[in-house]
């Protein structure tokens, strides 16, 4: 998945990018934080180094990586995070979400990437590929579709939940669980598209980010 370049969008502040394979990457930078890692310990890694940050630190995560945002900011200290922006993902605690994607075989997965319409054709149709992509995109499905967020969690900082007016993976009414995971400020931002709506509408979502964290 790959995931908006929000490097620079506000000065004084450390960014965290959560990808959609649950990888943490600081300042936008290549420092690859949870690769290889467990999901578990790679959320606890991640939030780690953020405390060891000189800066304040804003959270942006992408489908699977919004989760993992959110379970790194309630591990680090009151106050570090100051901001939680959470994409084109239903709520931790919605455990009305299901899915068995990963339960599925090859020709069941691969058909529901091209339902989903986020992975490259070629790749698809490539049989020497297929082999090489299909194992990580498993285990991102196992990972999020057998991920159960503790209810009643929430954290401090203001969440904005971001999502595609098209996206059939969250409704607007799933977005707005969101805000039972925040003590402050609420926010959802739609924008054109489905599920992959970062690709057309970067520029504008990088304003979005940006015009919030200097208020």
């Amino acid at each position: 998945m790959t995931h908006a370049d929000l490097s620079g969008v506000a000065r004084g502040f450390n960014e965290i990018v959560v990808d959609g394979r649950g990888n943490a990457y600081v300042n936008g930078g290549n420092s690859d934080l949870m690769a290889g890692e467990e999901f578990t310990p790679g959320i606890v890694a991640a939030a780690s180094v953020a405390t060891l940050l000189d800066r304040p630190v804003a959270l942006f995560g992408h489908s699977l990586g919004a989760v993992v945002a959110f379970e790194v900011a309630t591990r680090l200290r009151p106050g570090a995070v100051q901001h939680l922006f959470a994409s084109a993902r239903n709520a931790p605690h919605d455990t009305t979400v299901v899915g068995d994607v990963h339960l599925r075989d090859d020709a069941g997965l691969v058909a529901e990437l091209r339902r989903l319409a986020g992975t490259d054709g070629g790749v698809l149709d490539h049989p020497d590929l297929l082999p090489l992509v299909l194992p990580a995109v498993r285990a991102d499905h196992q990972v999020i579709e057998t991920y159960v967020g503790a209810p009643g969690r929430a954290v401090d900082c203001p969440i904005t939940v971001l999502v595609g007016a098209d996206d059939t993976e969250v409704t607007p009414a799933e977005a707005a669980l969101w805000a039972e995971c925040t003590h402050d400020r609420f926010e959802v931002l739609t924008y054109p598209g489905d599920h992959f709506y970062l690709d057309d509408v970067r520029s504008d979502v990088i304003a979005a980010v940006a015009a919030h964290l200097r208020r």
